[in-house]
C-alpha cells in the first residue's frame, strides 16, 4: 500500500499504468475492512494526476493519461477493466469541474467500444476483482460502466440490455459498505423518492452470533440511495446523520420467522420481474403505478418478520 507522495512520484516517473493497476505496491485507498473489488481507488489516484498537471502543464498530462488508457485497452481483460474504470472516474471529475485538464472522451470511448467487443469472452471468464463474484466475470461490471457512460455522458461503449432488478440486488449486496466483511444483511430494494425524483434504496442491519441465536437484532443503521436504471450506489448514509425511520434504537427487533415463507429462487425472480416493470414505467413515463409497486412490496414483505416490515415501508415511497 502506497502513500500519496509515493503515488505522485510514480506518476512523475512515467509509471501511471502501474499506478492505475495498483501494481508494484502502488495500490491506494483500501482499509482492512474493504474487499479488493478493484485494484486501487481511482478516486484518490486521479486527483494526484491533477496535482501533477498543475506542475508540468495540462497538455502533457492529457496526452499522458490518454495514451495510458489506450495502452491498457489493448491489453488483457484486467487491463481493459482498469482502463474503463479509470476513464469513467476521470469523466466524473471533469463533470464536477475539479480538474485543470480534460481528455478526448469520444476518441477513447470509440477505442473502448472496439476493445470490449473484441475481448468479451476474456472479460466474461476473468475472475479478478468484481469478476470473482459473478458468473459473467468482469463483463457484468463492464456492462454497468457502459450504462453509466451512456446515461451520464452520452458515450456509446456498446449496446446492452437493461439491468434486471435481481442483478441490481446481487450487485448491491456485494458493494454496499464498499464490500466490508462485517456480518450484515442488505434489504431487497424499494422505490425511494426525494426531491421529486425516484431512486432505488436499500438498508443494512448488522448482527452478531448472539443476535442470531436470540432471533433479535438492532434496527438498521446504514442505508443507500441508488440509481433507478443502473443500480449504481449514489450515496450511502449512516442513520445518525440522515435517518429514514423514527423507530427507536434502544430496543431489539424480532427476526424469527413468524409465518410460512417462500424463499425460493422462482418466488424472488417473480417479485423482481414486477419491480423491473415498475422501474421501466418510471424511466419511460415518469409515473409510479402504485398498485403494481405495492404488489412487489407485499411479495417482499411476505418473507419478512413483522417487526422488520416497518423499515421497508419507512424507506419506501
Amino acid at each position: 500500500m502506497a502513500n500519496k507522495e509515493e503515488i505522485l512520484q510514480a506518476i512523475g516517473n512515467g509509471r501511471l499504468k502501474q499506478v492505475l493497476k495498483g501494481e508494484c505496491g502502488y495500490s491506494i485507498g483500501f482499509d482492512e475492512w474493504s474487499a479488493a473489488l478493484v485494484p486501487t481507488d481511482w478516486t484518490q489516484v486521479l486527483p494526484l494526476l491533477n496535482v501533477y498537471a498543475r506542475q508540468v502543464g495540462s497538455t502533457y498530462v492529457e496526452h499522458y493519461f490518454e495514451n495510458t488508457i489506450i495502452e491498457l485497452l489493448s491489453g488483457d481483460a484486467e487491463d481493459i477493466f482498469v482502463a474503463i474504470g479509470a476513464f469513467y472516474t476521470q469523466l466524473l471529475f471533469e463533470r464536477d469541474g475539479d480538474f485543470t485538464y480534460s481528455i478526448q472522451r469520444e476518441k477513447i470511448a470509440s477505442i473502448a467500444k472496439t476493445s470490449i467487443a473484441q475481448n468479451q469472452e476474456n472479460l466474461q471468464t476473468c475472475k479478478s476483482w468484481y469478476g470473482a463474484y459473478s458468473d459473467n466475470g468482469l463483463m457484468d461490471e463492464i456492462n454497468r460502466y457502459r450504462k453509466l457512460m451512456k446515461k451520464n455522458f452520452n458515450l456509446d461503449l456498446g449496446n446492452i440490455e437493461s439491468t434486471h432488478s435481481v442483478e441490481i440486488f446481487t450487485e448491491l449486496s456485494k458493494k454496499i459498505l464498499r464490500g466490508a466483511k462485517i456480518p450484515h444483511s442488505t434489504s431487497q430494494p424499494v422505490i425511494y423518492e426525494e426531491g421529486g425524483k425516484y431512486f432505488l434504496a436499500v438498508f443494512v442491519f448488522f448482527f452478531t452470533h448472539q443476535d442470531i441465536e436470540a432471533g433479535e437484532v438492532d434496527r438498521p443503521t446504514h442505508w443507500a440511495v441508488c440509481d433507478l436504471e443502473t443500480g449504481e450506489i449514489l450515496k450511502e448514509y449512516e442513520t445518525k446523520d440522515k435517518d429514514f425511520s423514527d423507530a427507536p434504537y434502544d430496543v431489539k427487533y424480532n427476526v424469527r420467522a413468524d409465518g410460512q415463507y417462500d424463499t425460493s429462487k422462482e418466488y424472488y425472480d417473480k417479485a423482481f420481474a414486477v419491480l423491473d416493470s415498475v422501474r421501466e414505467k418510471l424511466l419511460k413515463e415518469g409515473h409510479l403505478y402504485r398498485a403494481e409497486y405495492d404488489y412487489y412490496l407485499n411479495m417482499i414483505l411476505k418473507n419478512i418478520p413483522k417487526d422488520y416490515q416497518r423499515f421497508f415501508r419507512d424507506l419506501s415511497v
